[in-house]
């Protein structure tokens, strides 16, 4: 057999997408899988009276582990504090034990909002701290 050269570099959608296939098939090896494999975006979106986006969640239901991911989350400041918030992330949980979630991850940070995720019933499962810089990481958790 002859040794080929490795290269590094940008990859690409069709790149990742193959990337992600070989961790899933690594995967199911290690946790055998019940039923198909679906990787599925959520988007809860939330408009004003004239149509504008002022906030929204967008999610990833992992389904073969029951599990969703929250990517991001976001409101406008204009909306903050008046419940908006709690709203669409229960809409979001909603659809995702909807779907078979059983358990709903994500990260935020220490200027964001990780006692609005405490006061919704989630658990800080790990912090990394100074991170950034005079700031911490959140790593929580809730079973729904």
């Amino acid at each position: 057999m002859t040794k080929r050269e490795i290269s590094i570099y940008e990859g690409n959608h069709e790149s990742a997408k193959y990337i992600q296939k070989r961790l899933i098939a690594f995967n199911i090896k290690q946790v055998p899988l019940e039923g198909t494999i679906i990787l599925e975006p959520i988007n809860v979106v939330m408009e004003d009276g004239e149509g504008q986006i002022v906030g929204g969640i967008n999610a990833t239901i992992i389904q073969y582990w029951s599990r969703c991911h929250i990517d991001i989350f976001w409101i406008d400041e204009r909306y903050r504090g008046n419940g908006y918030g709690r709203k669409l992330l229960e809409n979001v949980e909603k659809i995702a034990f909807n779907k078979g979630c059983r358990l709903i991850q994500l990260e935020t940070y220490s200027f964001q909002a990780p006692n609005f995720y405490i006061k919704n019933g989630y658990e800080i499962i790990g912090v990394v701290k100074n991170h950034p810089e005079e700031h911490s990481q959140y790593f929580l958790k809730k079973v729904i």
